[in-house]
């Protein structure tokens, strides 16, 4: 894991989301394609309403990284929380079925 995730994980255990979305950004700066990093801010944005843009970051996340069961879970359970449950179900569906040793 990246340091400043390490950092920002800690940060979001003590519900500072603003040094954690600036920890977590800083390293996607260097890692653009870090999916434990774009999960992290997925779940910044959804916890202050930017849901779109979680879910934009969680599918970003999974397409980089198909078998990161924590993205896949967080993206369906999001999806349900718009009222999109076939949509999340299928999804983790086809994630289970493409990787049933990752669960």
């Amino acid at each position: 894991m990246h340091p400043d995730l390490a950092l920002a994980t800690q940060a979001l255990r003590d519900n500072d989301l603003a040094k954690a979305e600036a920890l977590i950004r800083a390293c996607l700066a260097k890692q653009p394609a870090n999916a434990e990093g774009l999960k992290l801010l997925a779940h910044i944005a959804a916890a202050t309403g930017f849901v779109a843009d979680a879910e934009q970051l969680l599918r970003k996340a999974t397409a980089i990284k198909p078998a990161f069961v924590e993205a896949n879970a967080d993206l369906a359970s999001l999806l349900c929380r718009l009222e999109r449950a076939e949509e999340g179900a299928a999804m983790l569906d086809r994630a289970i079925a493409r990787f049933p040793g990752a669960v």
